[in-house]
């Protein structure tokens, strides 16, 4: 059911990269050992790790991976609706089935969501490691990778060709219906990340991606890969785990490092960095140097400069008391287009007739955008319009 309208493995120019180590037998058998008991249950290695390609041992981790994350979902009481998948597999491919198939990813959506309005709130409490299927079922909890688990699941399970959505930082499902349109399917998020796309598809270092330009979302490039490359995804985690652990810059009184510490307690030992980046490097060398090409970096850099931007506002937001709050939202909507005006030409009318907390959020705003001046001009363009459009919407 999985293999069904695979990606190639991307082939393209593969950009310079450090000397590559044997991906000896030893090694395979630690990657057996570091999945079998610390990403999954219900698993053993098989006998004859250390013989394995490279290809048999992607199939044999996401084979492992989705048997458990079949049993986690189940346990979870999020099951198939056979029959919706039943009207989906008779109906005739085109616009009846795609109406079928979005009836379905959208059902999927609201049932995930629902596990997902019940996760605890507290500052205390983060999800980031919560992406492998014995984390997740420890915690009762999952990031944006285990939602797009759960999603494959679902999805495949439907005959919806579904592939995993890889833009910067994120995991998420897309989809390509069988009248041939495009949809970002955000299983962890809420339903306004449920969205059809009009990409222009392109090739990148042998990698298709997606490229975009909607108000829905942040995200130009979108990477896609064959939903068995979600395995890197798990790796990537457990390597930025053991380097938080360790990384002075991060507070050791953040909940994500005192999980983190939490976690390398008890399985420490296999959680080696040196030897997860020899197991991404040997699997899934294309989505490593995806992340390399130029494309790729200029995207972390806009993006990252519209989430500095957007802190500087959410921090000074939190300030506030929520009446406060509400009473800033209910000028914006009266002065949007003054407001548009003061962001793209500086034009300070705004201020004119501003109460004393519309014009503090005013001075912060100021604030941020002068900073945002000295970023590129291509990248000071397009915060401001990522900004810009959700002042309309």
């Amino acid at each position: 059911m999985y293999s069904e309208n695979r990606q190639p493995e991307p082939t393209g120019n593969i950009l310079p990269k450090k000397e590559k180590r044997e991906f000896s037998g030893e090694r395979k058998k630690e990657l057996a050992d570091l999945w079998t008991q610390v990403a999954i249950d219900n698993s053993i290695p098989p006998q004859e790790i250390s013989e394995m390609q490279p290809p048999e041992i992607r199939k044999w981790l996401f084979e492992s991976l989705i048997a458990d994350v079949n049993i986690l979902a189940e346990e979870w009481g999020l099951h198939s609706d056979t029959e919706l998948i039943g009207k989906i597999q008779q109906a005739d491919p085109g616009n009846e089935r795609e109406k079928l198939e979005i009836d379905y990813f959208l059902a999927v959506h609201e049932k995930i969501n629902e596990r997902v309005k019940s996760f605890s709130r507290s500052p205390e409490k983060s999800t980031k490691w919560d992406s492998w299927p014995k984390k997740m079922r420890e915690t009762g909890e999952f990031n944006c990778v285990g939602a797009t688990l759960l999603g494959i699941r679902a999805l495949s399970d439907a005959g919806i060709e579904n592939y995993l959505g890889n833009p910067y930082g994120h995991a998420v499902n897309v989809v390509k219906t069988s009248a041939g349109n495009w949809f970002y399917v955000d299983f962890r998020n809420g339903k306004r990340n449920v969205f059809n796309l009009e990409p222009e598809v392109v090739q990148i270092n042998g990698v298709t991606v997606l490229k975009v330009k909607s108000p829905r979302t942040d995200y130009r490039l979108i990477p896609i890969y064959k939903v068995e490359d979600i395995s890197s995804s798990i790796i990537a985690n457990f390597s930025s785990l053991a380097r938080e652990v360790v990384d002075p810059s991060v507070p050791d009184q953040s909940p994500e490092k005192k999980d983190a510490k939490e976690i390398m307690g008890r399985y420490g030992a296999k959680l080696n960095c040196e030897a997860l980046d020899d197991f991404d490097e040997s699997l899934f060398p294309w989505i490593i140097h995806f992340d390399a090409t130029p494309e790729t970096q200029e995207e972390e850099r806009r993006l990252k400069t519209q989430r500095n931007f957007e802190d500087e506002i959410t921090a000074f937001i939190r300030t506030l008391p929520g009446e406060v709050e509400e009473h800033i939202n209910i000028e914006i909507k009266k002065r949007w287009e003054k407001l548009i005006s003061f962001i793209i030409d500086d034009d300070r009318t705004v201020f004119e007739g501003a109460s004393d907390n519309f014009n503090a959020f005013l001075k912060v705003l100021d604030g941020a955008l002068g900073r945002l001046k000295t970023e590129p001009p291509e990248i000071r363009d397009e915060v401001v319009a990522a900004i810009v459009g959700r002042i309309r919407s």
